[in-house]
């Protein structure tokens, strides 16, 4: 059965806030141990990260 678009859309969403998620968590972490942990990068970086994730994800299972 083929999936509809929303159906579609709300994987790429999912999976790229999953990604996401674990990149924000394995980056702070990284960065607290190095000494440089900065809470406003880090979510900075973390939402740069879900949109190219986002976009590349939606062209890559169109």
């Amino acid at each position: 059965m083929e999936e509809s678009p929303k159906e579609k859309a709300l994987g790429i969403g999912i999976l790229s806030a999953l990604l996401t998620l674990v990149f924000f968590v394995v980056f702070s972490l990284l960065r607290y141990l190095r000494g440089e942990f900065n809470i406003l990068n880090s979510i900075v970086v973390s939402l740069l990260f879900w949109f190219f994730t986002a976009v590349v994800l939606h062209f890559k299972l169109r």
